[in-house]
């Protein structure tokens, strides 16, 4: 079979940089094993490493909070102007836990490390992103970026793990880019206004690569901002390959788009010019840098050829301190990435969404778009072991849950069964939804936010158009529901209380189509492989039998783990993948 090669870097934080320690590693090689795990959608990302402890040989130079970073592959591992091969790395991990264990015969100590997902994950963030806007300084997250003004699942998501990531250290920074953005920034190249604010802003020096070369400014770049127009404008600052750092002016306009970078460009900021302009000050500078090599990951682009419905819908989610983890797992679900009449009538994007961070540290958000031509798992790729199952543990075929509260601050309790399951026994769960009503509240904020008194902590919860009662003279069009024409208080807690279970069913059925039928589960154990990754579809072929050919149909499956194991036998690799949920034409009952 042959060894893997494989490199251990030992870091230790020394102010904001890493600074190598040495190799765990190398011709005296004391590596037992080492288990790493990358998941989809995984909270965490795992290294495992045991190491023969001879003299106590690591229990002092190896400390909690230390870093590791690991290159493998079954070829040697090129070392090439300082750097190692970045296409052999594996994962960087920062130490959690340590122990050592041992008999009379030997010694060995354990290092146990995550990468920066978790920090990420289980960061808290609260923000309300449908709060009302200053037009002419509006927040980066309320830019055209994806040709949408207002906030949408992706530019929501863009704008908190780039604002988490910015509270960490300078080390932690993960990628977080939509599809349409280039990277390319290494270092420095931020963006201020000059001293007395002007029309001119100031870049940094700091360097940049693009197609394999890089470059560099080593002085500030002073960029003349044109007057401003009759309508408002966005402009863009980009860094190219031929070493220039240049302003584009966009197109003033009522509703202005921002400029497209050019090919061989990364962009370094937007600027906006709203109309009246005389100075460029911090509020109007948004950076658009994105770090390192590779392009946006986030799609900014909904599934279909449609280039109408291509558009996220406007959204406006608001939590107070939830991790980052609920956020993207609220923000990636079908009600957040289609319209309320796209959920009733049919719908654009018919399943979640998925996410992950490689171990570049980039962040990905993707729809699951069926495979044509998956890859396959075939005899040559040493297959050890595999099992291939239906598994049905977290079926759920009646859900009871709580909408949240009405006007009046009482419950919204409601039930909902799976009439489509194939599971006889009654699986029951009980979820509070709160966040239906808060939504449709926070609706209203948005939408009618002149007229709408629930700012006022001593109203009692029921809207006052005008000031005064809702009457027939009086009446209120719900932003939840704007079919409605509402003349009273107690028709208003009527329809909200109606909605409210009515939304609370259809996101029953979206987790009936998650957990309504069990889905199939394959495991497979083969010889050392690297040619897999999160959120890829697979179907195998099995000492020339297709394992896909069960119940008169073939199955495609989505790797959701991937555990690379080494040890003094060798090198194994273990994926885990499953069925894909179906996709939804459209929620029922709202």
């Amino acid at each position: 079979m042959g060894s893997p090669f494989i490199i251990i870097q030992h870091l230790r934080s020394v102010g904001e940089e890493l600074t190598e320690v040495g190799y765990l590693s190398g011709a005296n090689n004391s590596v037992i094993s080492l288990t790493t795990r990358h998941g989809l959608e995984a909270k965490t990302n795992t290294l495992q490493l045991e190491l023969l402890n001879c003299w106590q040989k690591y229990a002092e130079t190896v400390q909690v909070n230390d870093t590791l970073r690991v290159w493998l592959d079954w070829n040697p591992v090129a070392y090439t102007s300082g750097n190692w091969d970045k296409t052999k790395f594996l994962m960087e991990a920062e130490i959690q836990d340590i122990s050592s264990s041992g008999s009379e015969t030997a010694k060995k100590i354990t290092l146990k490390g995550v990468d920066k997902t978790i920090r990420l994950m289980f960061s808290l963030w609260g923000f309300n992103y449908g709060q009302k806007i200053d037009a002419n300084n509006p927040p980066s997250w309320y830019l055209p970026l994806d040709n949408v003004t207002g906030p949408t699942a992706p530019k929501v998501i863009r704008d908190i793990i780039r604002q988490v990531s910015i509270k960490q250290t300078a080390q932690f920074f993960i990628s977080a880019a939509l599809t349409n953005e280039k990277a390319g920034v290494l270092t420095g190249l931020d963006t201020v206004p000059s001293t007395p604010i002007s029309m001119t802003i100031k870049i940094k020096p700091g360097t940049w690569e693009l197609n394999g070369s890089q470059f560099s400014s080593s002085s500030i770049t002073n960029i003349v901002v044109s007057s401003a127009e009759a309508n408002p404008r966005f402009d863009i600052v980009v860094a190219n390959s031929s070493g220039s750092i240049y302003l584009i002016k966009g197109t003033a306009a009522t509703t202005p788009s921002i400029p497209s970078t050019p090919s061989n460009s990364t962009r370094l900021n937007v600027i906006y010019v709203p109309t009246g302009t005389v100075s460029i000050d911090v509020k109007k500078i948004h950076d658009m840098r994105v770090f390192g090599t590779e392009d946006g990951q986030i799609e900014f682009e909904r599934p279909t050829s449609n280039s109408a419905d291509k558009k996220f819908p406007v959204i406006n989610p608001s939590f107070t301190f939830k991790n980052v983890y609920d956020w993207l797992d609220f923000l990636s679900q079908i009600d957040s990435t289609n319209t309320p009449t796209e959920l009733t009538n049919g719908l654009i994007a018919k399943k979640p969404y998925y996410f992950f961070i490689d171990s570049g540290d980039v962040f990905s958000w993707y729809y699951p778009y069926p495979e044509d031509s998956p890859d396959k798992i075939e005899e040559g790729d040493r297959i050890y072991s595999w099992k291939l199952a239906k598994d049905s543990r977290d079926v759920v075929n009646m859900i009871i849950y709580n909408a949240g509260k009405d006007p009046d601050l009482h419950g919204t309790t409601s039930y909902a069964i799976n009439t489509r399951s194939e599971d006889s026994r009654l699986r029951m769960k009980y979820i509070a939804w709160d966040k239906i009503s808060e939504d449709m509240k926070s609706d209203e904020r948005a939408n009618k936010y002149n007229a709408f008194p629930w700012n006022d902590p001593d109203n009692d919860g029921y809207p006052e158009p005008n000031g005064n009662p809702l009457s027939a003279g009086n009446p209120w069009i719900p932003a939840w529901n704007t079919s409605l024409s509402i003349t009273s208080n107690a028709i208003y807690k009527s329809e909200f209380r109606k909605y409210a279970k009515e939304k609370g069913k259809a996101i029953a059925d979206k987790v009936f189509s998650s957990y309504g039928q069990g889905i199939y589960k394959l495991t497979v154990e083969m010889r050392g492989n690297r040619s897999f990754a999160q959120g890829q579809v697979i179907e195998g072929i099995i000492h020339s039998e297709r394992w896909g050919q069960l119940y008169g149909r073939r199955l495609k499956l989505r790797v959701s783990d991937i555990v690379q194991k080494i040890t003094r036998s060798g090198w194994f690799t273990t994926i885990e993948a499953e069925e894909d949920i179906p996709e939804l034409t459209k929620l029922g009952g709202i």
